[in-house]
């Protein structure tokens, strides 16, 4: 059985892999341009990863200055 992101012959996850950067500018720009739902959403997504990344930083502050500790 084929997931959401295939039909015949294509798979959206393998064509989306493929895309450069140019090109994935490009297609976040039409969408954009075709739904401005998609502004915000994409601006979610910048908030989340965003976040995340503060958190692993956080996570790798503690775990460095619990190791200089213990040398």
């Amino acid at each position: 059985m084929m997931s959401s992101h295939e039909s015949e012959g294509f798979c959206l996850d393998e064509e989306l892999r493929s895309l450069d950067t140019k090109d994935f500018y490009n297609l976040v720009q039409n969408l954009i341009r075709k739904n401005p739902e998609v502004n915000r959403l994409v601006l979610e997504w910048f908030k989340e990863k965003a976040k995340a990344s503060r958190v692993a930083e956080k996570e790798i502050t503690t775990l460095n200055d619990e190791l200089l500790i213990k040398c």
